[in-house]
């Protein structure tokens, strides 16, 4: 019976994967019949650990969503970047329209994050950023959260916190907008926490820790999202390495924590402190 390769003391690879740093390009080998075999581009689907968007096209774990209310919308993969294009008006009460593209749904805990290189400021509220729900394709299912960037606003954390399930009603801010940023959700239970940071190497700052959102379930499908809240102009927003980050982040991490005072409270999404919608 043939065993993987071995190395001393007895370790075994069961997979490795080397780095051409010069094209910021990764090739994976699994064992084979005489020594490793290189995996074709996206042959194991990056469901939980992570898309470096290197490929010609995008994989087919993803799913794109066309949710705008507008044609035109796009997701295309270039030069190692996925590129998301569309309109939107926003994602807040009851109106979720926006771009993307989903992982199959996942049970349990997960711990995420994605680079956002750059953002068409189309109006101050645009969005993007990672989308969690128990289905994508039906908000009424609860377990809703959105955690981006917004040009005029900050970074955000939107949840559900009560009324009809399934609509975005509460939100908290944090930190002063920029690019690039690396945006991060984790659920742990049902509890949510979602942190930012502007530099490959810093610490993540928090933007909200441990909250609810209304009828989570046992499983979350991920998405990737972004929406010109302008119906007059289509944003493109640039991200990249979509990635789990197992064991990183705040000390305390999701679910071990009283709700932090890190993010600030501020006026309705989309409205302004006397009530009034924002709209371009």
């Amino acid at each position: 019976m043939r065993t993987a390769p071995r190395l001393p003391g007895g370790y075994i690879f069961s997979r490795i994967t080397l780095r051409r740093s010069h094209a910021n390009h990764r090739q994976q080998y699994v064992p084979g019949p005489s020594g490793f075999r290189a995996l074709a581009a996206h042959s194991t689907p990056p469901c939980k650990c992570g898309d470096d968007f290197n490929g010609t096209t995008l994989s087919s774990a993803w799913t794109f969503l066309d949710k705008d209310g507008e044609p035109g919308g796009s997701a295309v993969v270039s030069g190692g970047k996925l590129a998301l294009t569309g309109k939107g008006s926003d994602v807040y009460g009851n109106v979720n329209e926006f771009v993307g593209v989903a992982l199959a749904p996942e049970a349990g805990n997960f711990d995420v994050s994605v680079k956002i290189e750059s953002q068409d400021n189309t109006f101050e509220w645009a969005q993007a950023g990672i989308l969690a729900a128990n289905d994508v394709n039906d908000l009424s299912k609860g377990g809703y959260v959105v955690v981006d960037v917004i040009p005029g606003n900050n970074y955000n954390a939107f949840y559900d916190s009560t009324g009809t399930v399934g609509t975005l009603d509460s939100h908290i801010n944090a930190g002063v907008s920029g690019y690039p940023v690396w945006i991060r959700l984790a659920r742990k239970g049902k509890k949510f926490s979602a942190w930012y940071k502007n530099k490959a190497d810093a610490p993540w700052k928090v933007i909200a820790e441990n909250f609810t959102t209304q009828g989570t379930g046992p499983r979350s499908q991920l998405a990737l999202v972004s929406l010109s809240h302008n119906d007059a102009l289509a944003n493109r927003t640039v991200f990249d390495d979509f990635t789990c980050n197992q064991g990183q982040g705040s000390k305390s991490g999701p679910g071990t924590a009283a709700p932090s005072a890190g993010g600030k409270k501020s006026v309705p999404h989309g409205f302004d402190a006397a009530g009034r919608h924002h709209t371009p």
